[in-house]
C-alpha cells in the first residue's frame, strides 16, 4: 500500500508538471492588431481569445485555431502563428483555463471541453462562417488538438496541423517519472495504475479521417521522445503526412524551420480543400 501511495504522489507531481500557466506578457513590442473576446466554457470558467483577422488587402482563405503549449499563455505564443494573416488566414489564439486571462485550474479534462466549447463558438462566427476551419496545436496543444478532432464532438472541420504532440498521458507521466532518479524510475510501471488514458491522442486520432491530417516531430525532439510521431503516424486513417524534420527540437517547426516549412505547410492547407499534394515537403528537411 505504501508503495502505491507513493506512486500516486509522484504520478501526482508529475501531472502538476503537465501545465504551467502564467499571466505574464510576454510581447514586449506590443500586441498585434487583434480582437480580444471571452468565451464562457461554464460557470467560472471564461476562456480568453484574440482574434486576429487576416490582412484586408488579401483574400480570406480560412481560419486557423492555435492550441498552445503547456507553459506561458497566448501572447508567447502567438508569434508562431501571427504570419498566417499575411497569408489570408484570420488567427485565432486562446488560453485554456487558468492560463492568461482565462479563470479556473487547468486539468486534462477542463481542457478537453474547453477546446471543444472554443472550436464551436469560433465556428459560430459570422466573420468565420463561410470559410475553411483548421486546427493547429503544438507539444500539449497538439495532443489536444487530436483528442478534440478525434472526439465526434466538433464537425466542419478542414484540416488539422499537430507538432510535437505526445501519443497518450500515461506515456508522458512514465517519461517524468524516469526523469525524476532512481525513485521515479523504479516505480514507473505503476504509471497505467494511477493515470487513466482517457483523451489520448493515440487513441483518437484514428477517428480524425476523412480530415486531412498533418503529424510534425523533430528528430531531436527532447522533450517528447520523436517515437510518439511514429505511433501517432500508425494510428492514424489517410489523408495523412507525415514530417520528422531532421535536426530538430521540439515544436521548432514553426520558429526555427519556419523559412523552409512555410510553404509546404500552406500547401497542406490548400490540399485540405483540392486534394492537390504539390510538394508538401522540404527537400533535404523532412526524414523518410
Amino acid at each position: 500500500m505504501g508503495t502505491v501511495l507513493l506512486a500516486s504522489w509522484l504520478v501526482a507531481c508529475a501531472d502538476g508538471l503537465y501545465f504551467y500557466p502564467d499571466q505574464r506578457n510576454y510581447l514586449v513590442a506590443g500586441s498585434p492588431a487583434h480582437q480580444d473576446f471571452f468565451v464562457q466554457e461554464r460557470p467560472g470558467i471564461r476562456l480568453h481569445g484574440w482574434f486576429i483577422p487576416a490582412e484586408p488587402r488579401v483574400h480570406v482563405r480560412g481560419t486557423i485555431i492555435q492550441f498552445h503549449g503547456n507553459a506561458e499563455n497566448l501572447t508567447a505564443h502567438v508569434g508562431q502563428v501571427y504570419w498566417l494573416i499575411h497569408e489570408g488566414y484570420n488567427v485565432v489564439v486562446w488560453d485554456y483555463r487558468g492560463y492568461g486571462a482565462s479563470t479556473g485550474h487547468p486539468d486534462r479534462t477542463g481542457l478537453f471541453h474547453d477546446a471543444v466549447t472554443m472550436v464551436r463558438r469560433v465556428q459560430a462566427r459570422p466573420d468565420v462562417q463561410g470559410h475553411p476551419v483548421y486546427l493547429l496545436g503544438q507539444s500539449l496543444g497538439g495532443a489536444l488538438v487530436l483528442a478534440v478532432a478525434g472526439s465526434g464532438q466538433v464537425h466542419g472541420i478542414s484540416g488539422v496541423v499537430a507538432d510535437s504532440a505526445f501519443a497518450s498521458w500515461r506515456g508522458v507521466a512514465r517519461e517524468k517519472l524516469r526523469s525524476a532518479g532512481w525513485l521515479g524510475w523504479s516505480l514507473s510501471w505503476l504509471v497505467p495504475l494511477v493515470v487513466s488514458s482517457g483523451y489520448d491522442a493515440q487513441r483518437a486520432v484514428a477517428h480524425i479521417a476523412p480530415v486531412p491530417l498533418l503529424l510534425i516531430q523533430g528528430d531531436q525532439d527532447a522533450v517528447v521522445p520523436p517515437d510518439n510521431l511514429d505511433m501517432l503516424y500508425e494510428h492514424a486513417q489517410p489523408p495523412v503526412f507525415r514530417w520528422q524534420i531532421r535536426g530538430a527540437g521540439h515544436v521548432e517547426a514553426l520558429t526555427r524551420y519556419r523559412a523552409q516549412l512555410r510553404q509546404p505547410l500552406l500547401d497542406f492547407f490548400a490540399y485540405c480543400l483540392d486534394g492537390n499534394t504539390r510538394d508538401l515537403a522540404a527537400d533535404g528537411l523532412l526524414k523518410p
